[in-house]
């Protein structure tokens, strides 16, 4: 009798476990199964963010006509542009990063000049022509090291990216030697 039961046993235990090979799932497709088990977000959706960590780069130019221009410039972790793409039912989300830029501005060792490069210093000056500024990031702020002609004012040269658009926009802001500034849009 003993042998009878113990029998029994690994009989039902065969049983049960050939009776869970997942026939259940074969007709059903693979969105329906991730969705059963809620793992369907994690497999449709992928997220970028660009730059990936915190970056900051700091240059320190030295001009001959007496101008001394401190750059700092670095990314907002708190704010960026969203640019969503979709292929093969997964929705491609990359975030690029605002950045920020620290301009200090010295006329024969003496500060002349100490701004921050945002969009807001753009957008109210350019509204009518970027009307869409929250969809730019900057891209880059450098000395324009060209020809400086003139002994009284220093160029620099600030570009924003469209992520979207896959565009440049250019502008040059052009300091006087008592740290007054003109922006100039460089595209017209």
């Amino acid at each position: 009798m003993r042998r009878f039961v113990i029998l029994l046993v690994f009989v039902s235990i065969g049983i049960a476990s050939v009776s869970c090979d997942g026939r259940d799932r074969v007709y059903k497709t693979n969105t329906e199964i991730l969705k059963e088990n809620k793992l369907l977000d994690s497999f449709s959706e992928s997220i970028t963010y660009i730059p990936r960590n915190y970056t900051q780069v700091e240059t320190d130019t030295i001009l001959s006509n007496g101008f001394r221009i401190k750059i700092e410039t670095y990314s907002d972790m708190d704010q960026g542009v969203l640019n969503t793409v979709t292929t093969d039912a997964i929705v491609h989300k990359k975030y690029y990063r605002e950045f920020k830029s620290n301009i200090i501005v010295y006329k024969d060792d003496k500060k002349i000049l100490s701004t921050q490069i945002d969009k807001s210093l753009f957008s109210n000056k350019f509204n009518n022509l970027y009307p869409s500024m929250e969809n730019l990031v900057l891209s880059s702020v450098w000395v324009d090291q060209g020809i400086q002609d003139k002994k009284d004012e220093t160029k620099i040269d600030i570009n924003y990216y469209n992520p979207i658009t896959d565009y440049y926009f250019n502008f040059k802001i052009i300091v006087n030697d008592s740290g007054e500034y003109n922006i100039l849009n460089s595209q017209t």
